[in-house]
């Protein structure tokens, strides 16, 4: 094996990352067409038109990644227990209404 060789294989792994790069955008973006986008990187992705469509659908449409909701809990003192108040203004209003 000569210095040539070691260099053909480095640019083909390079190029094979290049390649699946719009498959891997997708899968990180948890994208619904993942497994389509890697199917057209795989035929289609040496040719440059094959490529772009696969990297602007990669981008395109809604993702699948999950939203987090994060949800405040008022907490009230009756005695010995807690209570969860809904809503603080309803408790609020009750309060004025005494």
């Amino acid at each position: 094996m000569d210095e040539n060789s070691g260099c053909l294989w480095v640019g083909l792994i390079i190029l094979l990352i290049f390649n699946f790069l719009p498959a891997a955008l997708a899968s990180d973006r948890k994208h619904k067409d993942t497994k389509a986008i890697f199917i057209l990187c795989l035929f289609f992705g040496w040719t440059f038109l094959g490529w772009v469509v696969a990297l602007i659908w990669a981008f395109s449409g809604d993702s699948n990644k999950t939203t987090q909701t994060v949800q405040t809990v008022f907490l009230k003192q009756e005695g010995d227990k807690w209570v969860m108040l809904e809503n603080i203004e309803k408790e609020e209003k009750e309060q004025e209404n005494l």
